[in-house]
């Protein structure tokens, strides 16, 4: 029984759907801690870091709509080409070459990243408001900026994300895997 657990426990480890579900829920759970944060900011007046978003709601909405159909388009176009590469790589090597895809931590971190910046800025762009809608206009600068930081950081991970899968279609690479395996 114990084996059958952890065999499991493995299996759902090397799926390409873990890392990214608890990226996305972690997305979740620090929009809402940050909008919390600048509701908190924005009742008290305060006088925020000048190196936060200080636009306007519209330019907001603008960047939270860019940021997440970005991220969108860079996900499919990554994806798509990387399964085209692999289905060429499993049809000359082996067909091990998908497992080791989806099993691999870097791509699964990769993938959850973007998924999870694409949940968080969807988030954060539902709570803007300007002054011509109902109740008070709320611009959530600190969200706002973070959603920024983890475009940034999904730019990195796009230069990484290439480069790793560059490295791991290499023929000495996909072999050395097999033989670990």
């Amino acid at each position: 029984m114990r084996s059958k657990l952890q065999n499991l426990w493995e299996n759902v480890q090397s799926s390409l759907w873990f890392i990214p579900t608890i990226l996305v829920g972690l997305a979740i759970l620090g929009s809402s801690l940050l909008i919390s944060v600048d509701t908190g900011l924005a009742q008290r007046d305060s006088l925020l870091i000048p190196w936060l978003f200080s636009g306007t709601a519209d330019a907001a909405r603008t960047l939270l709509s860019v940021v997440a159909s970005s991220l969108v388009t860079v996900i499919s176009i990554a994806i798509s080409l990387t399964i085209i590469a692999l289905v060429q790589a499993s049809a000359q090597f082996t067909p091990r070459v998908l497992r080791q895809f989806t099993a691999s931590r870097p791509n699964q971190v990769v993938l959850g990243t973007y998924t999870a910046t694409f949940v968080y800025a969807l988030l954060v762009l539902r709570t803007i408001r300007s002054a011509e809608e109902e109740g008070a206009p709320f611009v959530p600068a600190l969200s706002v900026t973070t959603a920024v930081g983890l475009a940034l950081l999904c730019l990195g991970l796009l230069i990484f994300f290439i480069h790793h899968m560059s490295q791991s279609l290499q023929v000495a690479v996909i072999l050395d895997e097999v033989r670990h395996e």
